[in-house]
């Protein structure tokens, strides 16, 4: 069979090697079928086949505040539901959304104009008030909670409405990210009008009725767990999407998702194992498509004294431990490419140095060992916490990395987790010292990547992380505007962190999607599932 661009998708940046090898597998692999349990998604009859698109995804949503998260797959949904002041366009640059304009007034100043006759979903008009709650929230400004991206918009020092559609933001140090800032994850706009025991605690579980958005979308109904049924919004400012109703599933399995794309009960399926690739490659009515996706898997190192890993040299031993091409080749069956920064070359100031290569020296992590005082008969024991079901494969290899790091002479307990129960662990900030992450390597600017890695009053990295060094370099890189000194402080940071090890990078994921073709969408890079533009005809 000849595959052809619709099939193969973008490869965006992968190294060739790793092209031919996904390529092969989807020529060659495959297994005999199963029967897999029904997904139990029950389509409307009432709606006209195009007008409905259905979307199994996993895991589910973390809820409907936007704010509540630094979760990727909630926000590729509820993105549908709510606007953003700067719209990031999928090849990474910025265009016009809930702002017309936006301009430098002087070095600590913006000024944004925003699009007149924007209606929220209850049919209030949106305007400059509704940016300033939503800023002033995001900052921390007034709000006993602080968001989980309350390090992006921490600088945010005032905003200022000189109209119903003007205003004016003011950071406390120049900030030439804020263009990026507004368009990225987080940054979702809130009403002011909405009662605020509803939309001014981050978490709060009320019901949908309590959040509304100016999105193509808005919520008909959300049984988490299940399904978040969406209608779409005629008065939306970009027009009406053509699909009118729009249900997102939870399907936790990625064979059990594979299985409802090929039944014909759903229209995309997002994130597929490999042994399911021939199958739907193969099929004469879907297309298999892939993606280069921001999603850096990293183990999170703590350095608080209490544990191992605040010691340098077991943090050493353990990246040195982790054979990353083994993962990428047996474990993710070419799909990913191995990395020693979270930062993707996606992403403009990305180290190329620290990019598709890793250190695996199994010998040098068993001295480092020995140097820090450990041997066969003391060996330091630390636990790994991991999701056993976001991405298909992650459990497998958090299995291998667990014995390739017990394999040198350091204990690990496995402790893996179901998404809920994983996240809520490090929410609380109750993790071990190891924890497999999913990192966002930042489609946009880089310098999103390094800011949860700094500390003040409100916020605490996660590791216990500290260095005064690392910090006062990220400030100089958050004010510099020039080019080409600006990538040399990103550089720096991403060598900083490639040292102290807060994170260990693994291995950069590649996305895999299942479309039928009677569906006309495409993935994003930056995995957001927005459909406002998906068309679906008769199947």
């Amino acid at each position: 069979m000849t595959s052809t661009p619709e099939d193969q998708g973008n490869t965006g940046h992968l190294q060739p090697a790793m092209i031919a090898t996904v390529v092969v597998l989807l020529l060659i692999l495959g297994i005999a079928a199963f029967l897999f349990p029904r997904t139990g998604f029950a389509p409307d009859s009432t709606v006209p086949p195009g007008a409905h698109l259905r979307v199994a995804f996993a895991p589910d949503i973390r809820g409907l505040d936007p704010h509540a998260h630094g979760c990727t797959v909630t926000e590729s949904v509820l993105v549908n539901i709510y606007d953003y002041l700067i719209w990031r366009t999928p090849e990474g640059g910025l265009e016009p959304a809930l702002a017309t304009d936006w301009e430098i007034i002087d070095d600590r100043t913006w000024r944004l104009s925003l699009r007149p006759d924007v209606r929220w979903h209850d049919g209030e008009t949106f305007d400059a008030s509704d940016v300033i709650f939503t800023l002033a929230r995001l900052a921390g400004v007034g709000c006993d909670v602080v968001t989980p991206h309350y390090p992006h918009f921490r600088d945010i020092e005032a905003v200022e409405a000189i109209d119903d559609l003007t205003l004016d933001i003011t950071t406390r140090q120049p900030d030439p990210s804020l263009p990026y800032r507004l368009s990225r994850s987080g940054a979702a706009m809130l009403p002011a009008h909405v009662e605020p025991d509803i939309a001014s605690a981050p978490g709060n579980p009320s019901p949908q009725e309590g959040f509304v958005g100016t999105g193509p979308y808005r919520v008909a109904e959300w049984s988490p767990g299940g399904e978040l049924r969406l209608e779409a919004f005629p008065e939306h400012w970009r027009g009406p999407a053509a699909v009118t109703h729009l249900t997102f599933e939870v399907v936790p399995e990625a064979r059990n998702r594979a299985e409802a794309l090929l039944g014909g009960k759903v229209d995309v399926a997002t994130n597929l194992g490999d042994t399911d690739w021939r199958r739907i490659f193969e099929s004469e009515s879907l297309r298999l498509l892939r993606r280069v996706g921001p999603q850096v898997v990293t183990l999170g190192v703590r350095h608080e004294p209490e544990y191992a890993t605040s010691d340098p040299r077991i943090r050493e031993a353990i990246e040195l431990s982790v054979d990353n091409q083994y993962l990428v080749d047996q474990i993710m069956a070419g799909a990913a490419t191995p990395t020693r920064t979270h930062v993707t070359p996606a992403s403009p100031g990305s180290h190329p140095d620290l990019y598709n290569t890793y250190l695996f020296d199994p010998e040098a992590s068993r001295a480092l060992l020995r140097e820090a005082g450990y041997d066969a008969d003391d060996r330091p024991t630390i636990t790994l916490l991991a999701p056993e079901d976001r991405y298909p494969g992650l459990a497998e290899l958090a299995v291998a990395v667990s014995e390739m790091i017990d394999e040198v002479g350091i204990g690990v307990q496995l402790d893996l987790q179901p998404w809920p129960e994983y996240l809520a662990l490090l929410d609380s900030g109750n993790h071990p010292a190891l924890t497999l992450r999913i990192d966002c390597g930042c489609l946009g600017d880089p310098i999103f990547s390094f800011e949860p890695f700094w500390n003040d009053e409100k916020y605490r990295n996660p590791f216990g992380f500290e260095d005064p060094n690392f910090e006062a370099e990220l400030e100089r890189a958050r004010r510099e505007t020039r080019g080409d000194a600006r990538r040399r402080y990103l550089h720096s940071l991403a060598e900083s962190l490639a040292e102290s090890r807060p994170q260990i990078p693994l291995v950069h994921l590649l996305s895999t999607y299942g479309v039928h073709r009677g569906v006309d969408w495409s993935p994003r890079p930056d995995e957001l599932l927005w459909m406002w533009p998906a068309v679906k005809g008769q199947q």
